[in-house]
């Protein structure tokens, strides 16, 4: 096979690239986000607020008790 030896080295260069990634959406469309940029902050949800009570509803759970 000619070129198949250097087909396999691309292809494991993407695959190395590609673990480096994480994929999310934003604003209705698919991206590729780095892995630093993903880990470098940490998220929090308000427990009392609208996206932690719907989550909550969605999945049957108690809400929290004031």
């Amino acid at each position: 096979m000619i070129g198949g030896d250097e087909s396999m080295r691309g292809a494991s260069r993407i695959s190395k690239v590609l673990a480096r990634l994480v994929v999310g959406r934003w604003r209705g469309r698919f991206v590729h986000l780095p892995m630093p940029l993903v880990v470098r902050a940490r998220n929090q949800v308000d427990s009392y607020g609208d996206l932690w009570l719907s989550a909550l509803e969605a999945t049957g759970q108690p809400p929290p008790i004031a």
